[in-house]
């Protein structure tokens, strides 16, 4: 019996609905469809915020899956209830169209792979800060100092080696 794929909205699916089924998240999710839709996002430059991108790249990748030419119509049905902040519908729309006919071309794109993050440049010359105790609660001045002074404008500075609060 062939498997069911369906495109399911996470916000609006009850956990006890998915027990026993398997449940394919972006990060999860690979094939020829999947590397098309990267690919198209990455080539028609849809993301900006970021917000939507898991929901919307599911959803294009569902729909493709299930209709390798959808009109727009089609599209515009299957997309719904996909909310996008930045208002990027039509990139999102033309990189759907444009991952279509990659696969229709029968051109397989190569599996996005970020590169390796390049490690980043110290901000100063200068003297490195002094790491804080691990014993102080975290507030504006433990970052700068070790043991703030007594006039530390935060009231819940705390400290396991005074034994007790300052404000």
């Amino acid at each position: 019996m062939p498997v069911s794929v369906q495109n399911q909205k996470s916000c609006q699916t009850q956990a006890g609905r998915t027990v026993g089924q398997e449940i394919v998240t972006v990060e999860g999710v690979s094939g020829p469809v999947a590397d098309a839709v990267r690919d198209a996002w990455h080539r028609d430059n849809v993301v900006q915020c970021g917000y939507c991108q898991p929901g919307q790249t599911l959803a294009a990748i569902a729909l493709l899956d299930s209709n390798a030419s959808p009109d727009d119509a089609t599209l515009g049905r299957w997309m719904n209830g996909n909310l996008c902040r930045c208002g990027t519908y039509q990139r999102i729309r033309s990189a759907v169209h444009d991952a279509a006919t990659t696969l229709a071309s029968g051109d397989r794109p190569a599996a996005l792979i970020a590169p390796a993050a390049p490690e980043p440049p110290p901000l100063t010359d200068g003297p490195v800060l002094p790491s804080v105790s691990p014993a102080a609660k975290w507030h504006s001045c433990a970052w700068l100092y070790p043991n703030p002074p007594l006039n530390c404008s935060w009231p819940f500075w705390r400290s396991s080696e005074r034994g007790k609060d300052r404000g």
